[in-house]
């Protein structure tokens, strides 16, 4: 199965700064298995931008090794945001969402996601959001 993704990020209307990172960088196209990925950092905390890179980063490492969970893959980047706070105190209080997919060949996409970032598939015109948001909003909808 051939799978296409696009990639962007916006910085938003309340913001300055883009705290967005995303995997892979550029739009493309494949039959192989591949991840894609997009953090945010949390809006308003300190050194967001660098959690969603960190985060992204640590998701993706080994991204050829499809065995690896996608859970598992979100469980590293909480981790690797979390050492990295444990390294340099300035960064306590740094956070960031996670919504990563892992598209297999045989047409089965695993998700794990954290936080209000959104996967979204379009198959035949339809676009279907496939995660929930993690709000306060969100969870009083």
């Amino acid at each position: 199965m051939r799978y296409t993704w696009a990639s962007a990020t916006h910085v938003g209307l309340m913001r300055v700064g883009n705290e967005d990172s995303v995997r892979p960088m550029t739009d493309g196209s494949t039959e192989e298995p591949t991840i894609i990925a997009v953090a945010d950092g949390m809006g308003g905390a300190v050194a967001g931008e660098v959690a969603s890179r960190i985060a992204i980063d640590a998701a993706v490492a080994e991204a050829a090794d499809a065995a690896i969970e996608p859970a598992d893959r979100v469980r590293a980047g909480n981790e690797a945001v979390l050492t990295a706070i444990n390294d340099d105190y300035t960064l306590s209080g740094m956070g960031t969402t996670l919504t990563l997919g892992l598209f297999l060949p045989q047409g089965l996409l695993r998700v794990a996601h954290i936080g209000d970032s959104r996967l979204y598939l379009l198959r035949d015109g339809k676009l279907e959001q496939l995660t929930t948001d993690h709000t306060l909003v969100a969870e009083l909808v």
